[in-house]
Formats: structure tokens, sequence, C-alpha cells
């Protein structure tokens, strides 16, 4: 990784500079100094590509590397990024877009979506780059990915055609054949190799009314679980369900079940809103029976009026609160790794998050 060569003393003064920064405020992120210290006890690395180059970064890959996403206008490519060595090796690269992607880390393997011209497929690749299996789509669009944890030989893929109409199939990447899903909803999550949960919000756009049902891919057969669910966040058999609270329309409540269908815990959180429209909170989760961390706002807030004021938390159910980790500058996603330790952060996971020494990195040199 290049970097502009300092004087020693230049050094010290800028990794002061960092410490005051981030004692006064948490809204900057940190930047490593020339040899990776930020000013506590994490070292790591940035990406070593130009901010023109760099698309985002696709998931982890293992508990100290990321799969980082770059291109250009003749195609894009996917590297192996280790944040702690800074070990930045191609493994795949194509003369088409990568629109989507879905990392299993457990097969080795990421599944992306390429797009070129007016085709696109589905292919996956493992590390070493070879290509297992490709199927051809109807759209263009960006594609929905859900790989089944205990089977995953089988995946979810979901994408509009047309304007309104939704299509749903479980892709079986074995024998590349798929069948239609009986799914109100674009994102079915599955629950186990053969049962998976979706959300129907029917009509409402405000997303405050919905029913959770329970589809089985053997039979086709669906059931409604609970008639009073707006949505809900699954990993494992962790299980949180989305409702607005009955006492305070500033506010949603999060009800916890662990094991799926067994009330452990709830508590309410501030709403946050866009044109109307209900903006549910990013979670994340290591492993089973693990913390469970979000970025929640500081208070209730309509993202078409201000940008409000974010924190990346853990979830304490026993006690009914948030545990405040450090303010992250907006409302984004979020993905943790394995060994709990760092977790992703940004539209582009282009942040990281030191959870241990409550920090917030750029990824990317400015």
């Amino acid at each position: 990784m290049k970097q502009p060569t300092i004087s020693r003393l230049a050094g010290l003064l800028l990794i002061i500079v960092f410490f005051l920064s981030a004692c006064h405020s948490q809204e900057d992120a940190a930047a490593p100094s020339e040899d990776g210290e930020t000013g506590s006890n994490f070292i790591f690395e940035q990406i070593p590509l130009d901010k023109e180059e760099f698309r985002k970064i696709i998931g982890w890959k293992s508990t100290e590397e990321v799969i980082v996403q770059a291109g250009g206008v003749e195609g894009d490519s996917l590297y192996s990024f280790n944040i702690l060595t800074g070990d930045f090796d191609l493994f795949y690269e194509v003369d088409s877009f990568i629109l989507a992607s879905r990392i299993v880390m457990e097969e080795e393997k990421v599944i992306i979506q390429l797009v070129k011209d007016a085709n696109s497929s589905l292919i996956v690749v493992n590390f070493k780059g070879d290509v297992l299996q490709e199927l051809e789509i109807q759209s263009s669009g960006f594609v929905d990915i859900n790989v089944n944890a205990q089977n995953p030989s089988l995946a979810f893929i979901s994408y509009y055609e047309g304007e309104n109409n939704t299509a749903v199939y479980n892709w079986n990447m074995t024998t590349n054949e798929y069948t239609e899903v009986e799914s109100a909803s674009l994102e079915p999550q599955w629950y186990s190799e053969n049962l998976y949960l979706f959300i129907d919000n029917g009509e409402d756009f405000s997303l405050e009314n919905g029913e959770l049902y329970m589809g089985d891919i053997r039979s086709d057969e669906i059931l409604l679980l609970d008639s009073y669910a707006s949505d809900f966040y699954l990993h494992e058999d962790s299980f949180i369900k989305f409702t607005p609270s009955d006492f305070n329309e500033q506010e949603i409540m999060l009800t916890y079940q662990y094991p799926f269908l067994v009330d452990a815990g709830f508590m309410v959180v501030p709403k946050v809103t866009m044109n109307e429209r209900i903006i549910f909170p990013y979670l994340t989760q290591a492993v089973r029976d693990s913390a469970i961390y979000g970025i929640f706002a500081q208070e209730a807030v309509s993202l078409e009026e201000e940008a409000g004021k974010f924190m990346f938390s853990e979830i304490d159910f026993e006690n009914g609160k948030l545990n405040e980790i450090v303010e992250v500058p907006e409302n984004a996603p979020i993905l943790i790794s394995e060994n709990g330790k760092y977790c992703l952060f940004g539209w582009s996971y282009e942040m990281l998050i030191d959870i241990e020494n409550q920090q917030l990195y750029e990824m990317l040199s400015l």
C-alpha cells in the first residue's frame, strides 16, 4: 500500500490530531498513520485503490479478510483484502459489471450478478476465481440473493419483472434448476433447509401493517404465523419482530424471540421514516447466541427533513436498553465479522467499526 513518507515528528503530530479528533467528535472516522497505528490497540490497513476504482466491499471472506469489488469502464474485478496485513490479491475479473453479490463463506464461494448490455446472469465463483455455475436471468436490474444456511446449494433469487410484478425463485446451484416460490415479499428469508419466512404488507406503503408467513418449498404451502408484524430480522434461530409502538407514534417495538416463536424480551427504539415510510433498523449478529448489534437513531427522525443522528449499539433485551458503542455518520447497513470483533458499515461497506475499541475507520485513503 502506498502512502506518503512523513517525518517522525509529522507522524507524531498526525497521531495526536486523530486522537484529539476522536475524543472531541465521533462524527469523523479515524484514519491510520504511516505504520497503521490509529491511536488504539487496533492496527489495520487501508484498501490500495483510488476512489474511482472502488465499487464496494462485498462482505467478509474470513475473520480478517474481505472481498473488494473494483472496476472501470471495461468491467469489474474481485480482490481478497486482509484488513490487518494489507494483502490485496486479485482472484476474478470479467468484462461485465457486477451488480449484486453474496458471499458463502463456509463454501468458499461468491454468487455474483453480471450485467453486460441487455444480458444478465448469475454465476458462482470460488475464492480461486473458478466459475462453478452460471444461470441466465431475465432481469438487468438488481437481484436480491438469499442463501440457505442449512443447504448452501440453494438460494432465493428475487427481482422485479416489469414495473410492479415481483419474481421469486429457488435456485439449486448444483443442478442449475430453479422453481418459483410463493412469497408476497421480494426478500423471503430461509429459516431452515425447507422452510422460509416472509412479510406481506399488502397495500400499506407506510409498512406499519403486515403479516408474517412461513412457507415450505416441498409443498408450496404457506402458513400465517403472526397477523401483526411489520418486518423482521432473522439469523440462525434469533428472530426480532418490528412493529409500531401502541403507545408512542415516534417509536417502534422490537420483540425478541430465541429460539424462534419463543418470546425472550422486547424494547422500543426511536422510529426512522422517509416520506412517511418506516425505515427499519439495520441489525447484524456474528454467530448463534451472540450479541446482536444495530444502527439506531438517537431520536425519532424523518430523513427527508433532516439527516438525524445515529449510533452503532449493542441490543440488551434483558434490560430493555441499547449499549451505545460509537456514533456513525448516517443510517446505513452493517455486517459483522464471524469473530465478532469488527463490523463493516456504509452503503458500500466502506467503513470499519472496531467494536472493542469503539472506533470507526475509513477503509479507503481520503
